[in-house]
């Protein structure tokens, strides 16, 4: 989620070109059999639910020469995209794109367009006055979170080439960490912290953009 005070306004930082498909990772990724829960798998296009996170059993595997991915949890959403942000960096080996993804208050228009998104440096930052929303920071920051797309496939990255801000979507994966030599990428397994470290680094074997 990252989230860091900024200014008295309320701004707040939590952490572009589309992704080759053909500079994908090429590894053999974990088992992908899955099943939608029941809450997302009833709900309408236009909904949003929180993400759904369950503990894995699922072993570590490897998607580049010498690294090490490990699944955390399977995790599961469905939400509307705030914002994109594709990345030229150390990162982009693995995962080119960022979504900032809301769910609650964060897709409701009525609510949202009293909040300002935007996307940098693997970070998102959401600004609003407390004069239009008279609530904490961590509500926004509760329901909300700028997420670390690995594409499972080439399928998946044409379809998040697809993806733009004001998408409803739904997608499922593994949250993973990664390690590479002496480079680590560790996701968060909460929605609920802050500062660097706390986006989710996602495996993204199912992707869908809803109408």
């Amino acid at each position: 989620m990252r989230a860091y005070l900024i200014a008295a306004s309320l701004l707040f930082l939590t952490g572009c070109t589309e992704p080759d498909p053909s500079a994908m990772p090429k590894g053999t990724g974990p088992d992908q059999s899955f099943w939608w829960h029941e809450s997302i798998s009833n709900a309408a296009p236009t909904e949003t639910m929180v993400p759904i996170q369950a503990s894995t059993k699922v072993g570590a595997f490897s998607l580049l020469p010498g690294d090490k991915v490990t699944p955390t949890a399977t995790f599961q959403l469905q939400a509307k995209v705030l914002g994109k942000a594709c990345y030229n960096d150390n990162s982009t080996k693995y995962y080119a794109c960022d979504l900032a993804l809301g769910w609650g208050d964060m897709a409701n228009p009525e609510f949202s367009k009293h909040v300002k998104i935007s996307q940098s440096t693997r970070f998102w930052f959401y600004q609003y006055s407390y004069k239009d929303l008279n609530i904490a920071s961590s509500v926004i920051g509760s329901q909300g979170s700028n997420m670390h797309i690995i594409c499972a496939s080439e399928e998946i990255s044409k379809e998040l080439s697809k993806i733009q801000k004001g998408d409803n979507i739904r997608l499922a994966g593994y949250l993973v960490n990664i390690e590479n030599g002496n480079q680590r990428w560790r996701s968060s397994t909460t929605r609920t912290d802050s500062g660097n470290g706390a986006c989710e680094i996602i495996y993204v074997f199912l992707l869908d953009r809803l109408e």
